[in-house]
């Protein structure tokens, strides 16, 4: 094994235990105050598309921010793992999917509907989500809100090292370039223990993107180079 994924292995392991750790009243304070910062960007004011996770055990809990969404009349797509019935049953085939899929959430009700996956993440029901894929396809999403187990200063992120959001982010980038469109502006949400302290970084290769800030419960950090949100 390579001393980079070594390096990811160590820090996500620390931060889990201390994500495991964490009193749901903390949890509960913290998610409101991230989602106060994140409303009060100019980010979140524009946007009109966006691109929410729901948030599992031990991440910002975003059922405020995807309730806000809708109440603004946003568009709120959330992701999607599961494989649909008819793949799962083919030979060969894993539990899930090897990509994600971000699919529209019309309203409170759909959001109150979802199920846990074997993840412990809620989304739509496989069959559901095959209608909405076919209904809602290419989502021009202007914000994708990005969870992580550990973000940095300079707005670099450590996932959970499945890849979905790494080879997600990507391959929307590069919808968005074929059709001439801005790429999405791309802001991770952290808990306090996940936002290491300046000067501390995640350690990153060439396939591990940056994002354009990260909201955390005392604030916004912005890279450096990117983006104003």
């Amino acid at each position: 094994m390579s001393t980079l994924r070594l390096q990811k292995r160590a820090l996500r392991r620390t931060l889990l235990a201390t994500l495991g750790a964490l009193a749901p009243a903390a949890l509960a304070e913290q998610s409101g105050a991230v989602a106060a910062h994140l409303f009060a960007t100019a980010a979140w004011t524009r946007a009109r598309a966006v691109g929410v996770f729901v948030g599992a055990a031990g991440e910002v809990a975003t059922d405020a921010v995807v309730r806000r969404g809708l109440a603004e009349g946003k568009h709120i797509y959330i992701p999607h793992f599961t494989l649909a019935p008819a793949d799962a049953a083919a030979p060969a085939q894993k539990s899930f999917a090897p990509d994600m899929r971000m699919l529209r959430l019309h309203d409170v009700a759909a959001f109150e509907a979802l199920k846990e996956n074997a993840f412990g993440i809620r989304e739509f029901a496989a069959a559901g989500a095959e209608m909405l894929e076919a209904r809602d396809a290419d989502p021009p999403m202007d914000l994708v809100l990005v969870p992580g187990v550990a973000f940095d200063h300079a707005c670099c992120r450590l996932g959970h090292g499945k890849g979905y959001y790494d080879r997600y982010l990507s391959s929307l980038a590069a919808h968005h370039a074929s059709r001439s469109m801005p790429a999405p502006l791309l802001v991770g949400l952290a808990l306090a223990p996940q936002l290491l302290r300046p000067g501390e970084a995640v350690p990153t290769d060439a396939h591990d993107l940056p994002l354009d800030a990260v909201v955390h419960p005392a604030g916004v950090v912005p890279r450096a180079d990117g983006r104003a949100v």
